[in-house]
């Protein structure tokens, strides 16, 4: 993966999101918490991210955990995980 891609990928990425919002207009839903956090960042085969997600009300036991690194695929162009 070329640097500019994979840092302009990784930062797209990287960060936390919530589903607050929703989940208060909508009581069919949960406060669902994402987190995507850049890991392994001397490794040459990456760039990889940490992944988690967890209800609200029980961050400290996320129900999905995730590594994805990111790469190219020969000759599409195209970015993979």
């Amino acid at each position: 993966m070329e640097a500019g891609e994979s840092s302009t990928v990784l930062e797209l990425m990287t960060g936390s999101l919530s589903s607050a919002e929703q989940s208060a207009a909508d009581e069919r839903y949960f406060d669902i918490r994402l987190a995507m956090v850049p890991i392994w960042q001397n490794r040459s085969d990456g760039p990889w991210l940490d992944v988690e997600q967890a209800v609200a009300s029980n961050l400290e036991k996320p129900y999905r955990q995730r590594v994805y690194r990111l790469s190219t695929q020969p000759h599409a162009g195209k970015l993979a995980s």
